[in-house]
């Protein structure tokens, strides 16, 4: 969205004045590092300090609320900077891509908390009010003291340790700051004996630490998951679905490694899934199927998607659009929250309006997508993708590419009669 050039200045005068304050004024703010990585740790170790690093990117509204309503507080400043050299670091630029990648961010804003050597000790992902993020600056600096810190438990694996109670030392440590741990687990069983690996408290240590799917202790542990008891597949279910397929499919349809998915698939489709994460494994087989032309798959996965959406009467969708609206915005109509203090509120409010049928929308739409760009001219099937267009069209209209998949599914669908 565009602002006029009066708004845009005020904007800039607010941040600026904001990083002035944070980095001149001792006691008003965390005073941020400005420079290179290496240079940071430098400044590190010259001072002798922690490093405390934001991790954001710049369309991430909650790590703007950080900026805005934490970071420039004497109570935080007066927590953290005397602890740490601070520094602000964007995902998605320069050499913040390649440190985003190491430390294994997956959300913003994600906060690091390293020793001044570069070692990762702390991390922390999502925003906070002052007094829940300052523990975590508490939380870092005990675990600096750790004998079981990061750094340590590496040096000592350099130097040649592998016995097993190091290694799932190793392994737990790595888990907790979800960092890879795959080269540990291998490690691990490596130095076990086969009846070792079989034991159930081996199979669950597996499924609860693993960070990371490329290693042999997947499939051993896959292997034998159905003869786990309920109890133990109830402690590792979540944590396994959530390295599956929230981690390791996504990363693999990227680099559209199609056996790779197939598999990863596989053993999703092992465990015992929610309803929500049904619906999201559903999805990503119309990618996978799209991707390796199973039109079966894609056919079973697309009319799932849509299940009864097109049953749904407009006028109950717009309904239901009314309801939640007026639930949503509550709590700024009562007073109980102030929307002036949510960065992007005014942009974003549009899109609350009519949630239910933006919902709908996209389960029409990704479904007839799907069939357009993978089914033969002559299937039947696009007559109902078609209909779907047509019906995403009517919720949310004036897409162009809405038009543009409407046009396509009539063309094809003329060419059959």
């Amino acid at each position: 969205m565009k602002t006029s050039p009066i708004i845009s200045l005020s904007l800039l005068l607010f941040f600026f004045t904001s990083r002035v304050n944070a980095q001149d004024k001792p006691g008003t703010g965390i005073c941020f590092f400005e420079g290179s990585y290496a240079a940071l740790l430098q400044e590190a170790q010259r001072q002798q300090k922690m490093v405390f690093i934001d991790v954001y990117t710049d369309w991430c509204g909650p790590c703007k609320q950080m900026d805005q309503q934490v970071f420039p507080l004497k109570a935080v400043g007066d927590k953290y900077n005397p602890l740490f050299i601070s520094y602000k670091l964007n995902a998605e630029k320069g050499e913040g891509v390649a440190l985003a990648k190491k430390f294994n961010i997956g959300a913003y804003p994600s906060f690091l908390y390293l020793d001044n050597n570069g070692y990762l000790v702390h991390k922390v992902a999502g925003e906070g009010p002052a007094e829940v993020f300052n523990t975590h600056a508490d939380k870092a600096t005990t675990l600096l003291a750790d004998k079981n810190r990061p750094s340590r438990l590496e040096a000592a694996f350099n130097a040649g340790d592998r016995s097993p109670g190091f290694l799932r030392t190793y392994i737990s440590s790595k888990a907790r700051l979800n960092m890879d741990n795959t080269l540990l687990l291998d490690e691990l069983l490596k130095v076990l004996p086969a009846n070792e690996q079989h034991k159930e408290s081996t199979l669950v240590f597996i499924g609860e630490q693993m960070i990371g799917t490329k290693t042999r202790a997947l499939p051993l542990l896959m292997s034998r998951y159905d003869q786990l008891s309920e109890s133990s597949r109830a402690a590792i279910r979540q944590h396994l679905y959530d390295q599956l397929a929230e981690r390791a499919i996504p990363a693999a349809i990227g680099e559209k490694k199609l056996a790779e998915i197939k598999q990863l698939l596989g053993y999703v489709n092992q465990l015992d899934i929610t309803t929500k994460q049904a619906a999201h494994i559903n999805r990503i087989n119309l990618i996978y199927a799209g991707m390796a032309k199973d039109t079966v798959l894609l056919k079973k996965s697309g009319y799932t998607m849509v299940g009864n959406s097109m049953e749904i009467a407009v006028d109950s969708i717009h309904a239901e659009d009314a309801r939640r609206y007026q639930q949503l915005m509550a709590p700024f109509l009562s007073g109980e929250k102030d929307s002036t203090k949510i960065p992007g509120f005014q942009e974003e409010k549009p899109y609350i309006v009519n949630i239910y049928s933006r919902a709908i929308h996209m389960k029409l739409f990704t479904a007839a997508t799907a069939f357009s760009e993978t089914l033969a001219p002559t299937d039947k099937a696009l007559k109902d993708a078609l209909q779907w267009a047509l019906r995403a069209e009517q919720l949310i209209p004036g897409v162009k590419a809405n038009a543009t998949l409407i046009t396509k599914l009539q063309e094809a669908v003329a060419g059959n009669r």
